[in-house]
């Protein structure tokens, strides 16, 4: 399996995070948890908005664009060779010091990681195209 970490994908054995990101001592960032069927991953810019809301109402600058973002995750599934499966976009606020002031964080991780293949395909479901 292969990551998306902070702008690279990397083999799941190189992806590390500090015990120092505040997204580990403090929960402090956002998720989503997003599906791929069939190459289509499912609302995908509703995710991602919602993802960025997240971020903006707890002052992490995620540090790419909206686009971008999605340019991550399809390249995620590609370099995984999945058309359908589990997306986890995981944005902490980062490494910083001990404590809960977080403007003392530096940096903001950026994660995604993929599980596997699902032959899952709602119905009726509006879903987003990732053939880009």
């Amino acid at each position: 399996m292969k990551i998306y970490l902070n702008g690279k994908i990397v083999p799941k054995e190189q992806a590390k995070l500090s015990v120092f990101d505040h997204g580990l001592l403090y929960g402090d960032g956002g998720f989503e948890g997003i599906r791929a069927y069939d190459g289509v991953v499912f609302k995908l810019q509703e995710h991602i908005d919602r993802l960025y809301e997240t971020c903006h109402t707890l002052l992490i600058d995620i540090g790419m664009s909206k686009k971008e973002m999605i340019k991550a995750v399809v390249q995620t599934l590609k370099a995984n060779n999945l058309k359908s499966g589990y997306i986890r976009l995981v944005v902490t606020r980062g490494e910083g010091d001990l404590g809960l002031i977080p403007v003392s964080a530096r940096g903001v991780p950026i994660s995604s990681s993929l599980r596997t293949r699902s032959s899952f395909i709602p119905r009726n479901s509006t879903r987003t195209a990732l053939r880009s």
